[in-house]
Order: structure tokens, then C-alpha cells, then sequence
């Protein structure tokens, strides 16, 4: 059924926001088409219609550029762009990263130096992320994009995360974070991370740092009373199906938010994460509801099974318990006693040949 996407409920800045997260997830200016196909994504089963396509037309030419969100339209610049409040507008989290790559920390005094502190801190200045296309993704951001990231990764303070692995923190605070243009006439996130000397030599081999970032699919239904819940899926392994496969097993007994993963990284682990939002999760009843929604993550890859990643990080004890497994039994397994996990005070990685908690 044709209709409005107001007829179907959605306000024009809800429209303007889901055209922001369409640019988001391509990585560059969008098509009027394709902003029409994601705004038509969320009105399931109606679509468009002439009247419907006539006033998101103008909520994305004229109120979304005249609020600020969308640049104005350029001739010699194709399709529609994000301006950093845009940006904003698409409700991106940031989750900071170390890996390979261009690293380069302040030189600190020899040890026998007596202006070496016994206890300090160490500046690194990285090279985060650049313009050049994501190639698991087949995107590439834009310097708007970037600035928005700056301005996240000075507000959000994350700690930084081993190669993509939750149980390898490192306590950092972000001193500098800015864009300028590279040496290829690229524009580079640049960072300047203040770490504590004593974990330097944890990252002094690796060499590099990146960022992974999520972006919302969808929230939760609106006035829904149950526990909150966050589930985001890599978007080079999984696709929206699964995400929406994943939301209807918790829906009832959660309140679901879904996004995508993005993983700055030559060859992103598939990895989905869940964070219990609540401090209200009765969590000796998680077992049947996460396992019926992260059951459908479970990969095969050429005919044979895959392993998948998962992260389950809980709001109330800061804890992150960690899956990895192509198996559903140690999935079904894991997830009996992932309320010890979660509440024994320390991340924790599920050990399949013991079947226990580590």
C-alpha cells in the first residue's frame, strides 16, 4: 500500500534522521533514491507514494538543510551530504581500537634517567582513520564524517581495546583528536592518547591504532517498559536480516535498539555485540532470549562452520563476558551460566573445551 511517511507514523525529522543514517551506512553523498529505499525500509510493508516521496523531498532539500543537517545541494558534488551536526543527527557510538598501523609515541626518558618519572604517563599520537575507502565495506567516510568522530572520541573517553578484543583494555585519555590533510591529499583523524607508562609495552609492538563505530538500524518501539537492550552485528559478515532476526527473538522481554559494526580493519573479525542496558535485567532469565537471537550470527563459510565473536557487556557491573565459537551446543551452553559470567566482578571468555567461564 502506497501512503505518506507521515501516514505511517514517521514525523519529518524522524524522516531526516533515517535519510542521515542512509549517507551514514553508504559512506558517501546519497542518492534522492536511495534515501526514499531507507526511509521505505522502516514503513514495511506500505511504500512511498507520490505524495509521500513529494514531502521527503523537502524535508531533506530544504528543513534538513535549512536546520543544518544536510549541506545544501551542489551541482559539481552529486547526491546529499551530512554536515557534522548531520552527523550527530545519525547517532553514531564510537569504539576506539589499537592494531596495526602508523603509530608513533613521544620518546621518554632512558630508565636510568633521573628525569624519568617512576610512574608516568605516555603520549601516542596515531593516525586513526583516513578518508581512504574501508575496502570490507566497500565505503569510504568523508572529512565531515571524520570531525564528527574527533568530537566523539574527546567526548566519549572509551578506554582503547586490543586488537578488536574487549578483554584487552587499556585505561587512556584522549588529549587531541583533529583532522587534517594527509600526504595523498587524504584527510586523516589524527589523536593524541595519554596511556600509563606501565602499559606502554602492550602497545609498543602494535604499531597503530583505528576506530570502530556502530550506526543505528533502529530503536526500541516507543513507551516500551522492558529492561533496555543493544545488539550491533559487523556489517561485512551479517546483514540487516539478521539483525531484524535477532530483535524479534528479545522483543517482549526487551526493549531492543539494533545497529551495525564497522571495524576499521583490514579483516574484521565477525564479531556481534549485546550491552544489557539495564540495571533492571534479571539475568538468570537471559538464557532461552539470547540464545534464540545470537543463534542466528552463527556463520558457515564455504560449506564449513565459521566462528563468530560475541560480546556480552552488562550496563550495572561494567563486565564484558566473551564467546567465540561455530558451534550452536557451546553457544546453548555458554549462555546457561552467562549470569556467573557477568557478575563475577572481571571480563571473562567462555572456555569450550571445559565448558566453563575463565
Amino acid at each position: 500500500m502506497e501512503t505518506t511517511g507521515a501516514q505511517a507514523g514517521l514525523s519529518g525529522i524522524d524522516q531526516i534522521a533515517l535519510a542521515a543514517r542512509c549517507i551514514t551506512r553508504l559512506g558517501r553523498p546519497a542518492r534522492i533514491s536511495e534515501i526514499y529505499s531507507a526511509v521505505e525500509a522502516h514503513m514495511a510493508p506500505h511504500t512511498l507514494s507520490a505524495a509521500g516521496r513529494s514531502s521527503l523531498r523537502f524535508f531533506v532539500n530544504e528543513v534538513a538543510v535549512e536546520k543544518g543537517y544536510i549541506h545544501p545541494h551542489d551541482p559539481s558534488k552529486p547526491g546529499w551530504r551530512l554536515t557534522a551536526l548531520g552527523y550527530e543527527l545519525a547517532d553514531l557510538h564510537v569504539l576506539p581500537e589499537i592494531r596495526g598501523g602508523q603509530l608513533d609515541p613521544v620518546a621518554m626518558p632512558p630508565e636510568s634517567s633521573p628525569e624519568r618519572p617512576a610512574r608516568g604517563m605516555v603520549e601516542i599520537h596515531a593516525v586513526v582513520a583516513t578518508t581512504h575507502k574501508i575496502e570490507p565495506y566497500g565505503i569510504a567516510v568523508d572529512r565531515t564524517f571524520l570531525e564528527s568522530l574527533a568530537a566523539r572520541l574527546l567526548a566519549d573517553q572509551a578506554p582503547l581495546h586490543l586488537q578488536h578484543d574487549s578483554r584487552e583494555r587499556i585505561a587512556t585519555r584522549v588529549i587531541r583528536a583533529w583532522v587534517e590533510e594527509g600526504p595523498d591529499g587524504e584527510s586523516e583523524l589524527r589523536a593524541v592518547y595519554e596511556i600509563d607508562e606501565e602499559d606502554y609495552p602492550r602497545v609498543q609492538s602494535l604499531r597503530g591504532m583505528s576506530i570502530a563505530f556502530t550506526s543505528l538500524v533502529a530503536r526500541p518501539e516507543p513507551g516500551d517498559p522492558n529492561p533496555g537492550i543493544r545488539i550491533a552485528a559487523d556489517a561485512f559478515h551479517f546483514d540487516e536480516d539478521q539483525l531484524s532476526s535477532a530483535r524479534a527473538a528479545l522483543s517482549g522481554t526487551f526493549a531492543v535498539e539494533t545497529r551495525v559494526l564497522y571495524q576499521w580493519a583490514a579483516e574484521p573479525p565477525a564479531k556481534v555485540v549485546l550491552e544489557l542496558l539495564s540495571d533492571s535485567v534479571a539475568l538468570g532469565l537471559l538464557t532461552n532470549a539470547l540464545y534464540d537471537a545470537l543463534k542466528v550470527f552463527l556463520r558457515r563459510v564455504n560449506g564449513k562452520a565459521s566462528r563468530t565473536v560475541f560480546e556480552i557487556r552488562h550496563a550495572r557491573s561494567g563486565t564484558t563476558a566473551r564467546i567465540e565459537t561455530s558451534s550452536d551446543d557451546h553457544l546453548k551452553r555458554a549462555l546457561k551460566t552467562i549470569d556467573v559470567a557477568l557478575t563475577s566482578g572481571k571480563d571473562s571468555e567462555y572456555d569450550v573445551g571445559n565448558s566453563e567461564w575463565d
